[in-house]
């Protein structure tokens, strides 16, 4: 079983890198569409 600080780190670390890739995602994504128009 994990400790739990470890528990704790590894979904804090899992969630900020999943909130950067969605970010640069939806950077691109836009970026994608200002040029479109």
């Amino acid at each position: 079983a994990f400790a739990e600080g470890e528990y704790l780190g590894t979904v804090t670390y899992f969630v900020l890198m999943t909130s950067i890739l969605v970010n640069v995602f939806i950077l691109s994504y836009i970026g994608d569409r200002l040029k479109e128009q």
